[in-house]
């Protein structure tokens, strides 16, 4: 079944300090945040958590829009502190009926998310390890990437913080 393009809030991320901000909502998605005391304008967005049992925990939101797709985001915690976020887009008319993006969608995902990123962070392309298209920029404030999740089989993207709180 082909994707949809229905776009949601828009995110925009600031390359000065990794933060993530959400339109029209007052509180930032960053370093400070502690994904186990969401502010009500975050908390009201997660569609399902996840707790795994040994300090980490991910927090799933829906209904986002980046690059001109659909987008996902999913909130990594350690002992209750937001230290990496990952995101996945929807990609307009490509086929998710298996429930997982088709692997055509997943280069078209790759191809935005280095664009996006170049655009956001600045140059830092790179191949990554099975021999595809990546990304990758190492920041004051932490890393981020996007290329291709040889295990998952699907084209991961996020960032990590390496200070995860004040």
């Amino acid at each position: 079944m082909p994707a949809a393009a229905e776009p949601g809030r828009a995110l925009t991320f600031h390359a000065a300090d990794g933060t993530i901000s959400i339109a029209g909502l007052a509180t930032a998605i960053g370093p400070s945040l502690r994904a186990d005391l969401l502010p009500p304008d975050l908390d009201a967005l997660v569609s399902r958590r996840l707790d795994h049992g040994n300090g980490w925990a991910w927090a799933y939101m829906e209904g986002f829009a980046l690059a001109g797709q659909r987008c996902t985001l999913a909130l990594g915690a350690f002992h209750g502190h937001v230290v990496q976020v990952n995101w996945s887009l929807t990609i307009a008319g490509e086929d998710y009926s298996g429930g997982w993006p088709s692997q055509a969608a997943s280069y078209k995902e790759i191809a935005l998310g280095i664009e996006f990123l170049t655009g956001v962070f600045g140059p830092g392309p790179h191949r990554d390890p099975e021999g595809g298209s990546g990304y990758q920029r190492a920041m004051p404030w932490g890393v981020v990437w996007c290329g291709w999740d040889a295990k998952g089989g699907a084209c991961s993207t996020g960032l990590r913080y390496e200070r995860t709180h004040s």
